[in-house]
């Protein structure tokens, strides 16, 4: 999508601290923010409201219009069930824990024009070795919606250090999924168990360190790495592959020339392969940069992500 990362006055309604892979869009920060100015960074400083629908006749609804309260924009049509998650309260869930040195913001956002919101946060700690030079950063994602169409979500998100990219955990472990919580009045009260949260998951982000370190162990021949794409994106043949899509020709070629896939360690493998799909829907895949991110964090990359770690684990297992 052209136009999924809000612009307010000129300036990306999103902050990221460092370098990250939007890092020509937002307000940079040398240092992690507080909460405070990590809400007006992200212009996510404001509400949204509920008010009644009704219809040709004069008859209320049962649905309930959500609107943002800085401009009035209608967002979406929701249930009678539905609990607004305030902005300030999802990073309100963040706020003891940053304070207390276990979390430090790293980005935060706006999509389409309010719709969309997220929080990115890492945590705090030496980084994962998977090979040598080749290190693993943990950070927590909260994603939320403001227009009906998805539950509040919470949990790890791996991210390699060499290349920025972001990472799917374990699928066979099943406490390594993104908590989803649903609008009701009893969101906050699940938000406010992140802390029980992280430490539940940190079993599955470490049986998903030991899955990544096996694909290193794993040597990738052509024919296994071109089934191996067309699994990941749908492609039916090579030729569908030549004919319709990018993806073959990009990912063969990340495969050998993409970020941190030239290390001893990595190169030539199943790590590397796996990399090169996570890179291309990363940086390539779409029309923008905030489309990638949109559609890698809520959209279809987002379960490419995790069916690439997937298809990986079982194709090369094979082939080795």
């Amino acid at each position: 999508m052209a136009h999924d990362l809000e612009m307010k006055n000129g300036q990306a309604s999103m902050f990221y601290v460092g370098q990250t892979p939007w890092h020509n869009l937002g307000q940079r920060f040398i240092t992690p923010p507080t909460t405070e100015d990590a809400l007006e960074a992200a212009n996510l400083n404001w509400e949204v409201g509920m008010r009644p629908l009704f219809n040709e006749k004069g008859v209320k609804s049962t649905h309930q219009e959500i609107y943002r309260g800085d401009s009035g924009q209608t967002l979406g049509v929701v249930g009678p069930q539905y609990h607004p998650l305030q902005n300030t309260q999802a990073f309100g869930f963040f706020n003891p824990l940053v304070q207390d040195g276990t979390l430090s913001y790293e980005t935060a956002g706006v999509l389409q024009d309010g719709k969309k919101v997220w929080i990115l946060a890492k945590v705090a700690g030496a980084p994962i070795e998977i090979a040598r030079d080749d290190v693993v950063e943990r950070y927590v994602l909260l994603s939320n919606s403001h227009d009906g169409t998805m539950a509040i979500r919470v949990g790890y998100t791996p991210i390699r250090v060499v290349c920025q990219n972001t990472l799917a955990m374990s699928i066979n472990a099943t406490d390594s999924k993104l908590l989803r919580i649903r609008h009701t009045t009893n969101a906050n009260t699940a938000l406010g168990e992140i802390r029980k949260v992280m430490l539940m998951s940190e079993g599955a982000f470490q049986t998903t360190a030991e899955q990544y370190r096996r694909l290193t162990t794993m040597s990738v021949n052509e024919s296994d790495l071109k089934k191996y794409v067309r699994l990941v994106f749908g492609l039916k043949s090579e030729e569908d592959a030549k004919r319709e899509s990018k993806a073959m020709e990009r990912v063969l070629y990340l495969f050998e020339n993409g970020r941190g896939n030239d290390l001893p360690a990595i190169k030539g493998t199943a790590w590397a392969a796996y990399q090169a799909c996570t890179e291309y829907m990363q940086y390539e895949a779409g029309r923008s940069e905030a489309g990638r991110l949109n559609s890698l964090w809520f959209g279809q990359n987002a379960s490419r992500n995790k069916d690439a770690l997937n298809q990986a684990l079982i194709i090369f297992d094979k082939a080795a």
